[in-house]
């Protein structure tokens, strides 16, 4: 049903043609058996446009490819088949541009149980044949003929933990080969990644708090909507009006003539105000 409703979706945003779309399909997945993560399946780099598609097609994905991968918080799954030279690897070569430390980038081979009869992917998967900073993973996904069967994802990731541990070539590191071992790999990279980049997002929510009440300050205090709340306003900026003009005056007896001149009109504008054509509550003046 997923599968259908996603196949669906994709012909009503691209019209049932071989395009492709920037507007993402969200699918959100609860499970008790499943990491906490968001995975993003973009489509895979290509070299020609086939019959249906515009001649664009292949500038077209690897911006999309691009506009994610080159986050600074995304990480990158560059997936291969194993039965395909690694060195043309489209993925790891686009993976080592946008990441150059490899910190971010995972090495994922796929179709290791489709390689020639007397071949193996052991100089890939040991970082022989090329290392990353994270160990390469391999797994072996549902076939067609498993997909045309309705084969579920639970009897395929059986099916591929039996491939890893039965296999000759691949026994020794079935532990850290497959899906389930990918995602638990992932998530705890992920987990690492928040738990070293909290003091600097602490810092910036700070700096930014700051920067706000700063501006506030500027804005000065929020003025009630009443006319009593008006009128205490008022109030407030008339006495620190008093307070800082007297401590501009030298304390002399011109100090006094001052202040009595302010306290006289300050008591007649507020009485213009409580007596003023605008409605008030009286017994507040």
């Amino acid at each position: 049903a997923i599968r259908k409703e996603i196949a669906d979706e994709t012909d009503r945003i691209t019209g049932k043609t071989k395009q492709i779309s920037n507007h993402p399909i969200h699918l959100s997945i609860y499970s008790p058996h499943v990491v906490n993560l968001t995975l993003i399946d973009l489509p895979g780099l290509t070299k020609v446009a086939v019959e249906g598609q515009p001649d664009s097609i292949v500038q077209d994905i690897e911006n999309m490819v691009r506009s994610y991968v080159e986050k600074p918080n995304c990480i990158i799954l560059a997936i291969s088949p194993a039965n395909q030279d690694i060195a043309t690897s489209d993925a790891i070569k686009l993976g080592r541009e946008v990441d150059p430390s490899g910190e971010r980038t995972f090495g994922v081979l796929t179709k290791l149980d489709l390689m020639d009869k007397g071949t193996n992917a052991l100089d890939v998967l040991e970082g022989h044949a090329y290392r990353l900073q994270h160990p390469w993973v391999g797994i072996v996904n549902r076939s067609q003929a498993d997909i045309n069967k309705n084969v579920d994802m639970i009897a395929a990731r059986r099916k591929e933990r039996e491939y890893f541990s039965s296999s000759p070539e691949y026994a020794h590191l079935a532990s850290k080969m497959g899906s389930e071992y990918l995602a638990r790999l992932l998530s705890q990279h992920l987990e690492t990644v928040i738990r070293a980049r909290i003091p600097s997002i602490l810092a910036l929510i700070n700096k930014t708090i700051g920067e706000l009440e700063a501006e506030l300050d500027r804005f000065g205090r929020p003025i009630g909507g009443d006319q009593g709340a008006q009128l205490y306003t008022i109030l407030e900026m008339c006495r620190a009006f008093d307070r800082v003009f007297k401590e501009h005056l030298d304390g002399g007896g011109r100090a006094s003539l001052y202040n009595r001149q302010f306290e006289v009109r300050l008591m007649q504008a507020i009485r213009v105000l409580c007596t003023g054509p605008f409605p008030t509550d009286r017994s507040r003046c």
